[in-house]
Order: C-alpha cells, then sequence, then structure tokens
C-alpha cells in the first residue's frame, strides 16, 4: 500500500469498488483501507492488483496453492515486478481454473522463447503488456524537468 497502491486503490473506489489490501511486509497500515490476510484477499477479491517489490517476503508470493485459492472469475494483475507470481503456475492455472491474468512485468525479461505463458491455451485470459505504463506523456514531461532540474544544480 505504497503511493501507486494507494492511489490505484482512491481510483477503484471512484469506480464503486470495495477495496482492501494485504500488507507483505506487515508495516503498512491504512486506517482508513481494511487490512486483510493474503487467504481472505485471494479467496473474496473479484480484482488482485499487485504493486509490490521483489524481495524476500514477495518472491513467488502467489503459487499454486494460492491460485486454487482464487474466487472463480477472479483477475489478478501483476503491475510490481516479475517473481512474485509463479509464471508456470499461473499458466497452469490459466488452463484449469476459470480465472484471468494481466501482467507488464516477468521473471526474466524479455520473455524467454520458452515462457509458460506462450503454451497457454486459454490465450484469452492472458494479457501481457510491457512494462511501461508509467510512461506517461504526462510522466515524461516531469522525468525530463527534474532531469534537468538536476543538472542545472549540479552546474551550478
Amino acid at each position: 500500500m505504497g503511493e501507486i497502491g494507494q492511489r490505484v486503490a482512491q481510483l477503484a473506489a471512484a469506480f464503486g469498488c470495495e477495496v482492501c489490501y494485504y500488507s507483505t511486509s506487515g508495516k503498512n497500515s491504512q486506517q482508513s483501507i481494511p487490512q486483510v490476510d493474503l487467504k481472505t484477499l485471494l479467496s473474496e477479491c473479484d480484482v488482485i492488483s499487485i504493486h509490490a517489490p521483489l524481495n524476500a517476503q514477495t518472491e513467488n508470493l502467489i503459487g499454486a496453492e494460492e491460485l486454487k485459492q482464487l474466487k472463480p472469475g477472479a483477475i489478478i494483475l501483476n503491475l510490481g515486478r516479475g517473481g512474485i507470481i509463479d509464471e508456470q503456475a499461473m499458466a497452469t492455472a490459466l488452463d484449469t481454473q476459470d480465472l484471468y491474468h494481466g501482467t507488464d512485468v516477468l521473471a526474466v525479461e524479455p520473455m524467454l522463447v520458452d515462457h509458460p505463458y506462450l503454451s497457454v491455451k486459454a490465450a484469452h485470459r492472458l494479457v501481457v503488456t510491457p512494462h511501461t505504463a508509467w510512461a506517461s506523456v504526462e510522466a515524461r514531461a516531469c522525468l525530463i524537468e527534474k532531469v534537468a532540474g538536476n543538472i542545472q544544480t549540479f552546474m551550478n
């Protein structure tokens, strides 16, 4: 529930979604948003949006057993880092369960020729995009402005 997670929660709430979150570190505490355990998140949420770093608490956080807990029709988005979701387990789950997956990150990038997502039979349940969602015109303009400011500060 860092800055990105908080903003996603605000947008989801604006669309009428009931929002909750799971903290892998246990350090994040948002009094206005209910915190739940991982089992509750997986079994009760229609949409799960991951915006976490890859670390000891998040590596392979979502594996075969966790995917089995997802409610039918669930959508799970990994917009954090590759390696948080076990990609082989997800590929299997996409073909055997009623779920959907979107990701813009992979454990190894660029995607390898033998990546399990390339063998998913239920490809309509999978969307893989490049990790460039941050690159809006506004974000790039802000980035360039900050770089120019840093150069100017250095020059001064």
